[in-house]
This record gives structure tokens, C-alpha cells and sequence, in this order.
């Protein structure tokens, strides 16, 4: 059996080695308001299974653009001819099989000069496609993921305020009770106190549940367990700070990945129409070759070169149906960035205007309603307390501020959800 320090030290060194083996599934993603839109898009490029794809589409393309600038293969053949049937001729020659047949091997070479360019072009107009639209992807992710920060901080906001009602209507649940033990109140003062607390705490195990799915989705992005926000004062932050973030966004740009992607497939497209049209120039097939011929006694030269050259005659197929399918490319690329960008602008006018009027209704939440309940409440508690109101009035003034704050975050939500779409239509990553 090992000694104790032995055991420990191998314990401990079993315990760093699955630190070092398991650090990066064990980092934490911690939502924070000083996080802007590129730093979201870093925590997803690598860690988001649902980019895979867009990942594996550029590194095909880069495989395509590489090939494209790639030669046919030469082509190498032998042959052997004028193997003699019957009778030679001479008839007195010593054996026909070896001073009769001739040998060759030759080397063909097709360069495909007229197509190379402009199959090199479509495949770079790909690549830079397949770039863009991953950088689209990505973005989308990002904005998704900025979406689930989003209702991860209002369901924060409502779990603090369900806990500080909470809270409170355990205080009147010990005053009621105190209330009967004294005979100044009734046993359905006491039940009605407790029914309240424990609606309100079924709605705090609920805002919690909610909490931790949310918690749950943000891990999907992150390819990390994800933190939650330490409290409403944090959560309130990061709406704000997006809220002010919306003020910068503007018309969206050409530059938008997804209208750069159009742009790139509508180049490589016009490659396309190029490299269709280039059949009708025949592309040379040259061939060097060499000749031994055995066959001397007729007069024949031993050793021989050949040069051959062969074009194909672009008659029936020039090219005609490629040429045909590219312009259609063309033209359905052009026009659907140009709808796309008309859209977008409309878009972002719509949002604007909703977005002043969510802000106004979060402003009448926030500065005049909520306050005027929670001093209604503070007033309604001390009259309950020098007992000058009864408890039934002391529920009511909780449940509508309940319903007021449930509604203030609605409403930071719903603005919220109005900024992530409008940075959706611009174009900024930072």
C-alpha cells in the first residue's frame, strides 16, 4: 500500500491532469454588459455546432479554388504496331516477330488555355461567397445567442421582483399570524397572508426554472455552461447598454455579409457565363511521341519522333446552355440583393418608429406607474400594520405591483427584441 504523501501527490496529480484534459468544457460563459456584438460572434465561430457546415463549405471551396488552377494530367501511352499475320514479306526474313513490329510511347498534353482563366475566377467568386455567407452564419448565431442573453436578463428581472414580493409577503404571513395570536385578527387573514406567499413562491420556483432553460440554450451557442447575470442591476445593464446601441445602427450597407455573399455569386456567376463561352475556342491536345521500328529491311527509319496536334470543332455544343444558366444566375443574384437591401431599409424605418414607441412605454413604466405602486404598497403596508386597513387591501396593492414590474420588464424585453432587430438589418460587428 502507498504512503499517505504518495497516495496525495498521485491523487492530486490525477486531479490536475482531468483539469488540463477537461478546461475548455469546463470554462464558464459569463454574460456581461460590456460585451459588444464581436466579441459575441468570437464566443460562437468555434463553439457553435450549427456553423460546422458553413465551416465545411469554405474549406471546399478553398479545395475547389486550388484545383481550379490545376492542369489536366499528362498522358502517357505505348503502342505496338505492325505486328505480322501470315507470311513476311520478305519472305526470307529471319524471324518476323522480332524485325518487323514497330514500338512507340508518347506523352499528350491538354494546357485548357481558353477556360483556365475564367474557371479560376468563378472559383475565387465562390470561395469569397462561401466566406461571406459564413460570416453571415456566424453573425445570425451571434444574434441569436444575443437573444437568449436578452431573456436570460428579464427573466432575472422578474425572479428579483417575485423574490423581494416574496420576501414581503412573508413579513404580512408573520404580522397576520401575529395578528390571530393576539385576537386582533381573524384565522382567514392568516390563510389569505399564506395563500399569497405561496402563490408567490410557486411564481419564484417558476421564474427559476425558467432561469436555468434559458441557461440551457445559451449553452448550445457558447459550447460552455453559461453564467447567469449576479443581479437585476447587471441584467439592467446589459438591456441598456443594447438599447443604446441601437442608436448607431444605420440603413444597411452593401457590406452586410449576406448582400456581400449575393454580390460574390453574381461575379462568380458572370465567370460562369466567361468560361461557358470559351468552348467556342478549341482547346489544343498536344502529343510528342517516339518510334522504334525493327522493320529496317524495308527501308524503314529506326528511331523517330512525332509530333501531334488535335482541336476539338465546336459545332454542336458551344457552350450555349452554360452560357444560358449563368446570365439567369446573374440576373436572380442581382435582383435578390436589390430586393433584400430595399427590404431591409423599409425594415429599419418600421423599427425605428417601434422601437420610440417601446421606449416611450418603458419610460411611463419605469419613471411614473411602478413608483406609484411600490409608494402605494409602502403606504398600504403601514396603514395594515397600525391596522387601519385589512389585509385583502394589502394583496391587492402586491398583486398589482406584481403585475406592474412583470410588465416593465415585458417592456424592456420587447425593446430589446426591437434592437437585435435592427442590428439584424445593419452591418456592424462591433
Amino acid at each position: 500500500m502507498a504512503p499517505p504523501r504518495v497516495a496525495c501527490m498521485i491523487l492530486a496529480g490525477v486531479l490536475c491532469a482531468e483539469a488540463v484534459w477537461a478546461g475548455p468544457e469546463r470554462a464558464e460563459f459569463v454574460p456581461s454588459a460590456d460585451v459588444d456584438l464581436g466579441g459575441l460572434i468570437r464566443a460562437v465561430r468555434e463553439s457553435s455546432p450549427a456553423l460546422q457546415q458553413e465551416h465545411l463549405a469554405v474549406e471546399l471551396s478553398q479545395a475547389d479554388a486550388r484545383q481550379s488552377r490545376l492542369i489536366d494530367n499528362p498522358v502517357l501511352d505505348a503502342a505496338v504496331g505492325t505486328l505480322p499475320l501470315g507470311a513476311a514479306n520478305p519472305p526470307d526474313l529471319p524471324r518476323p516477330l522480332v524485325n518487323i513490329p514497330n514500338y512507340s510511347v508518347g506523352l499528350s498534353l491538354h494546357p485548357d488555355l481558353a477556360r483556365r482563366a475564367p474557371r479560376i475566377e468563378r472559383a475565387q467568386g465562390l470561395l469569397r461567397a462561401a466566406e461571406s455567407h459564413r460570416r453571415y452564419a456566424v453573425r445570425v448565431q451571434a444574434l441569436l445567442l444575443l437573444r437568449t442573453l436578452g431573456d436570460l436578463s428579464t427573466a432575472t428581472l422578474r425572479l428579483v421582483a417575485d423574490q423581494r414580493l416574496t420576501a414581503q409577503a412573508r413579513g404580512t404571513l408573520a404580522l397576520a399570524r401575529e395578528r390571530v395570536r393576539t385576537g386582533f385578527g381573524t384565522p382567514l387573514d392568516a390563510d389569505r397572508a399564506e395563500m399569497e406567499a405561496l402563490r408567490l413562491e410557486q411564481q419564484v420556483a417558476a421564474d427559476q426554472g425558467e432561469l436555468l432553460a434559458i441557461q440551457a440554450s445559451c449553452a448550445e451557442f457558447v459550447g460552455a455552461r453559461c453564467g447567469s447575470f449576479a443581479d437585476d442591476n447587471g441584467a439592467r445593464r446589459f438591456l441598456s447598454a443594447w438599447l443604446a446601441r441601437a442608436e448607431a445602427v444605420t440603413a444597411p450597407p452593401s457590406s452586410r455579409p449576406d448582400l456581400r455573399a449575393l454580390a460574390e455569386q453574381r461575379a462568380a456567376s458572370v465567370a460562369e457565363g466567361q468560361l461557358a463561352r470559351a468552348q467556342l475556342a478549341p482547346d489544343p491536345t498536344v502529343r510528342i511521341g517516339y518510334m522504334y521500328d525493327s522493320f529496317v529491311a524495308s527501308g524503314n527509319q529506326q528511331h523517330s519522333m512525332s509530333v501531334l496536334l488535335s482541336l476539338p470543332i465546336p459545332v454542336i455544343d458551344r457552350g450555349q446552355a452554360g452560357s444560358q444558366a449563368a446570365h439567369a444566375r446573374v440576373r436572380r443574384f442581382a435582383e435578390q440583393e436589390r430586393l433584400t437591401l430595399v427590404a431591409a431599409q423599409a425594415r429599419v424605418t418600421s423599427l425605428r418608429q417601434a422601437l420610440v414607441m417601446q421606449k416611450q412605454r418603458l419610460a411611463t413604466l419605469q419613471q411614473q406607474v411602478v413608483p406609484r405602486a411600490q409608494g402605494i404598497l409602502r403606504d398600504v403596508r403601514r396603514a395594515f400594520e397600525a391596522r387601519a386597513v385589512p389585509l385583502t387591501d394589502l394583496n391587492q396593492a402586491q398583486q398589482a405591483l406584481d403585475e406592474l414590474l412583470l410588465q416593465e420588464a415585458t417592456a424592456l424585453g420587447d425593446a430589446f427584441r426591437l434592437t437585435v432587430e435592427l442590428l439584424e438589418q445593419g452591418a456592424s460587428d462591433e
